[in-house]
């Protein structure tokens, strides 16, 4: 769609909310659910179906379409972008796609870091973690990285729920600039400060891979061959940053 016809679509959708400029509007950014669908299914297990994250992707967009409000000065490519991925993160949540052994691994991995947490007065390492539960840190770092849907971590997260009780996630609330209070301004700038200050005290690695595959948005295998490691170091990497910075938000 050219500019000017896009421009058009947008201000007949806008002022009549014609469902025929909604249509227009929404087959023209269909290539983003094509886009974070994939970057997304790259890091999910196989029986995964694909088609049912499309179709999650599409309902995300159109939330977007008719929740979208130009007067908030944000791009729709970068709202619709975190309403599409909270779309489908929701319905990998509600899923119940790990097996009964992963499951269980996952579970005595996130009690032994709460108990060490609890007795140590600070984060849990890595390495006191695996000791924690019996296994060994590359069987942790897989455990992790098979549990973590989509790799995303305590920036998509829920974590509390707004004034009418909808649950929002991190990310939301970080891209959502407008119509805050004083009160909420002071929350999330101590928020941004405090993710800040967690990306900081990573070591280099794990730092790179975070701000490589959350920033720069470059896959893992595309950051293996950017580092000159294989894929699977770049998953270990990744999955210790994720360990370490949960541990350092929950603190």
């Amino acid at each position: 769609m050219a500019d000017s016809e896009l421009k058009r679509a947008w201000e007949t959708f806008l002022s009549k909310s014609d469902e025929k400029a909604r249509k227009e509007l929404a087959y023209h950014y269909l290539p983003m659910v094509d886009f974070i669908i994939g970057r997304l299914a790259m890091n999910l297990p196989p029986h995964i179906d694909r088609d049912d994250l499309e179709n999650i992707g599409v309902i995300g967009l159109l939330n977007a379409l008719d929740n979208f409000d130009p007067k908030r000065e944000v791009k729709f490519e970068t709202y619709a972008s975190i309403r599409i991925k909270g779309a489908v993160i929701d319905h990998l949540r509600k899923e119940d796609w790990l097996s009964r052994p992963l499951r269980k691994k996952a579970l005595d991995i996130e009690r032994a870091s709460e108990e060490l947490r609890g007795r140590l007065k600070r984060s849990p390492t890595f390495n006191e973690v695996a000791k924690r539960v019996g296994m060994s840190e590359d069987e942790v770092s897989e455990t992790i990285h098979k549990s973590t849907a989509s790799h995303l971590i305590s920036i998509e997260k829920e974590m509390y729920d707004d004034e009418e009780g909808i649950g929002r996630s991190l990310g939301d609330y970080l891209a959502d600039t407008i119509n805050l209070n004083p009160h909420e301004e002071t929350e999330k700038s101590l928020l941004i400060r405090h993710m800040a200050k967690a990306l900081e005290k990573l070591p280099d690695k794990e730092r790179k891979v975070i701000n490589l595959y959350y920033f720069e948005e470059l896959t893992l295998k595309e950051i293996g061959a950017l580092l000159k490691v294989s894929e699977s170091r770049v998953c270990q990497i990744h999955s210790r940053a994720v360990f370490l910075l949960r541990e350092m938000m929950k603190l």
